[in-house]
């Protein structure tokens, strides 16, 4: 079982039309994978072996989903300004991972000890 699922990101964006569906269905497990990384600990187990995923993970999975849908195919995480022949650009700072921190920020990091 996944971490969440095509309908429950929909919803939870408020997608009523399915010209995402795919990319929404080839994102969850991309995200889910990322989520692991950032969190460094593999998810809980029950007794019968089910994943017991942090309350929240399915809505930050959603809200990754949809920052991804918000920006098409521009990858660029790049401030720039130009004003005459002056021109200035800055990576965001307020980005992790190629997601605004806020949606990171959700995501439970642990140490682990040597």
């Amino acid at each position: 079982m996944a971490i969440t699922t095509k309908e429950e990101v929909k919803s939870y964006l408020g997608i009523t039309v399915s010209s995402n569906d795919d990319k929404i269905e080839k994102l969850i497990p991309l995200y889910e994978e990322l989520y692991l990384e950032i969190r460094n600990a593999p998810f809980e187990l029950d007794t019968d072996d089910t994943t017991i995923y942090p309350t929240g993970s399915d809505i930050t999975i959603a809200e990754m989903i949809g920052y991804k849908l918000s920006q098409g195919d521009n990858y660029n995480t790049i401030v720039s300004e130009q004003v005459g022949n002056y021109r200035w650009s800055s990576y965001v700072k307020n980005y992790k991972y190629g997601f605004p921190a806020s949606i990171i920020n959700q995501i439970k990091v642990y140490t682990r000890g040597v």
